[in-house]
């Protein structure tokens, strides 16, 4: 894993914009996103920060603009795809599938292993290491369903933390989980923080999440503001939730945004 340099870029967007079922989702986003940065995506809801993930994952090709990714265009990744790793919303999550905690896990080694091959002691390492790095060690043998959605969370972060990666995509981490696992994953945030990796934040949690990144990209379709959080301000925000957003400042950070209904 590369040491953090801030002077070189892991992530380039150029003017991109992408449109779904005909109606423009992201306009024009430029932004460029450093080695071993911690970076919020924050706005409202609906307001395209998840479509703006996938289309840096490849997942979604963009409809006009560029993208690179490790200096390539997602879709040619090819094997550093695997220097990439991805937590997605709890809600996108089968919590059906039988599956244990510590097998869930094992999955994040799949890339290096190959799919039909045995994991070996290395990879059982790997997998207690980061399974204790999270604090899910207790839960390692008990089956998906019957796990709150804080041990969820931590499991799939468990499982992206197993494949090693240089980029971290969270999808919306607290989405779902309720206020004491969030305050949790806040402080394995600090954790992860420490590490020699870029990590991509997707959260409409503009108050909490700004006190624990290095930068926040304020969203919604277009791009309001790609800076440090202490530049966040009424202004900025009632641009990006429009003239009915109403700001409650706490300190420097702004805490909470409510928008009256119209």
């Amino acid at each position: 894993m590369p040491n953090k340099d801030k002077s070189k870029n892991i992530i380039e967007l150029e003017n991109v914009v992408v449109y779904l079922n005909d109606r423009m989702v992201l306009d024009d986003i430029n932004m460029a996103i450093p080695y071993g940065c911690v970076t919020a995506v924050i706005g409202p809801n609906g307001a395209g920060k998840t479509t703006l993930l996938r289309s840096i994952l490849g997942i979604i090709k963009p409809s006009s603009g560029k993208i690179s990714v490790f200096g390539k265009s997602p879709e040619h990744l090819g094997k550093d795809r695997n220097r990439i790793a991805y937590v997605p919303q709890i809600r996108s999550v089968d919590m059906t599938f039988p599956i244990r905690a510590k097998e869930a896990v094992m999955m994040g080694r799949y890339p290096t292993l190959g799919l039909f091959s045995k994991p070996s002691k290395e990879d059982y390492k790997i997998v207690e290491e980061v399974m204790e790095q999270v604090d899910i060690t207790s839960i390692a043998d008990k089956p998906l369903s019957k796990l709150s959605g804080g041990q969820v969370q931590r499991v799939f972060i468990a499982r992206a933390l197993a494949a090693n990666p240089e980029l971290l995509f969270l999808d919306e981490p607290t989405n779902g989980v309720d206020q004491l696992h969030s305050s949790n994953f806040y402080e394995l945030l600090k954790i992860l923080k420490k590490e020699n990796m870029t990590i991509i934040i997707v959260s409409h949690d503009v108050g909490v999440i700004a006190n624990y990144v290095d930068a926040v990209a304020c969203i919604n379709k277009k791009l309001f503001l790609h800076s440090v959080p202490k530049a966040i301000n009424g202004q900025v925000l009632s641009e990006m939730y429009g003239c009915d957003a109403v700001i409650f400042n706490h300190g420097e950070i702004p805490h909470m945004v409510v928008c009256k209904d119209k």
